[in-house]
């Protein structure tokens, strides 16, 4: 039996939960990552989030991040997530300026107020525009774009008509994009700075109220086939409204929305 002291975040409707690395040495050499994640992660059963965010603090400013998502397997960074973390650390640390350690690399914060956070997201690669994806009977189109993780995004004339889990996991576990997979985001343009999006987020293997990279891969591609105009893009999401931000390129991008502590709390398990 381990007793493992927590967090708990959420970001635009996506739930994390958050533990210190140094207080929990034991349990993490005990039951190693994916086990406490899937543990830690599932609901009902546990305290249940989206992920786990196991962080440490590396010096004034500066924290690392891994994040496991809930089915145990790490992802490489999460916007979301990163937001969460940010606020996390400023509240403990007194600090507006965070830098966070990911595996996709160096990611830098700004707390604001009404527990807003801005990232600057890790530089977009391998854009693919225009893919054809077989899936059944039916051709769909694709694009994508790495930014941390893969995303595929998919533009739609509607939302409300997908039968968003089996056509999500479809496009996941597509032959193109094995053997990783990928997180795939259904967008409506609404007018020329605005976009609705939906996301089946890999990991979690089922449609999350919002994801943080999902909202920049899909302003980021709906700038370069010229579907908004604008650099400063609002997107809609279940879990509410997060701001993208572009720059004259098109290149750097940021995110901005807000992040909650919920509660803090302890257990055993």
């Amino acid at each position: 039996m381990y007793r493992v002291k927590f967090w708990k975040a959420v970001a635009s409707g996506n739930d994390f939960i958050i533990i210190d690395k140094d207080m929990h040495q034991k349990v993490i050499r005990g039951l190693g990552y994916r086990k406490l994640a899937l543990m830690l992660c599932k609901r009902r059963f546990g305290i249940g989030a989206d992920g786990l965010l196991i962080t440490r603090v590396y010096g004034e400013g500066e924290w690392g991040m891994r994040i496991f998502n809930s089915d145990g397997s790490e992802a490489q960074m999460c916007g979301n997530g990163i937001r969460c973390l940010a606020l996390w650390a400023s509240l403990r640390s007194k600090v507006k300026e965070i830098r966070i350690r990911t595996r996709s690399g160096l990611v830098y914060a700004q707390v604001r107020t009404k527990g807003r956070v801005k990232i600057k997201m890790p530089q977009a690669k391998n854009m693919q525009l225009h893919i054809p994806l077989k899936i059944g009977k039916e051709e769909i189109e694709g694009n994508y774009v790495e930014v941390g993780v893969p995303h595929t995004v998919i533009f739609r004339k509607k939302l409300t008509d997908i039968d968003l889990q089996k056509l999500g996991k479809a496009v996941r576990f597509h032959q193109h994009f094995r053997p990783e997979g990928t997180n795939v985001d259904f967008v409506k343009v609404l007018d020329k700075r605005s976009l609705e999006i939906r996301t089946y987020e890999r990991g979690v293997e089922a449609e999350t109220f919002s994801c943080g990279t999902g909202s920049v891969a899909s302003a980021l591609l709906a700038f370069r086939l010229s579907l908004v105009k604008e650099k400063e893009i609002d997107l809609r999401t279940q879990g509410g409204k997060v701001k993208v931000y572009l720059d004259e390129k098109g290149e750097e991008t940021y995110l901005e929305g807000e992040a909650r502590i919920v509660y803090e709390g302890e257990g055993e398990i």
